[in-house]
């Protein structure tokens, strides 16, 4: 679940701003807000999976209140960390329709390269381990699926890193969602992509 809602996540940017094509070279506003909007969606959809995250590990019995809110934070770390690299990859997804097609062909086939159907094993090396070990949806994975089984937390010092990186990747993002709007803007009101 977690995968779904970073792809979701990752996929706000893009979808706002060709959802708002038509009127976005028209009307003055703030950008954000057609980036808000998905983004509200976005937290309503994932507000659904983690109720029936919760409901699920709550029918197994394993659940304490510092467990769920772990797999809370998860999911918001997971929403956090695909807005803000969607926010950074939008200018070239809005320019260039083949980097939109790629990035669909790495979230069709990335979920391997986490932790999601296999936890990462240190003691193994190898290229794969490394790339599943040193992925951060791996870790945020990891974290959830410890909280919900409620064996110990040896992620949750990474966890917490990679909240704090998403949260700077969103504020980059949408700094760089300010200065390439207006470039973006002009090519759509010439025909272009």
């Amino acid at each position: 679940m977690l995968w779904q809602v970073f792809t979701e996540s990752l996929d706000i940017a893009y979808q706002a701003c060709q959802g708002a094509r038509s009127y976005l070279t028209k009307v003055y506003f703030e950008r954000e807000a057609i980036v808000l909007s998905q983004l509200y969606e976005t937290l309503i959809s994932t507000l659904v999976r983690f109720a029936s995250c919760f409901i699920f590990i709550l029918f197994l019995g394993k659940i304490s209140l510092g467990g769920t809110l772990i797999v809370a934070a998860s999911f918001a770390c997971a929403i956090a960390l695909g807005l803000g690299i969607g926010l950074l990859l939008l200018p070239m997804l809005l320019l260039f329709s083949d980097t939109y097609n790629l990035l669909r062909l790495f979230t069709s086939y990335g979920l391997f390269i986490t932790s999601a159907f296999y936890a990462p094993n240190p003691d193994t090396g190898g290229i794969f381990n490394s790339l599943i070990q040193h992925n951060p949806l791996s870790y945020i994975m990891t974290s959830a699926r410890e909280a919900a089984a409620g064996t110990s937390l040896d992620n949750l010092p990474a966890l917490a890193i990679i909240s704090g990186a998403s949260l700077l990747t969103i504020i980059g993002g949408r700094a760089l969602l300010n200065l390439s709007i207006p470039i973006i803007i002009e090519r759509m009101l010439l025909g272009g992509r």
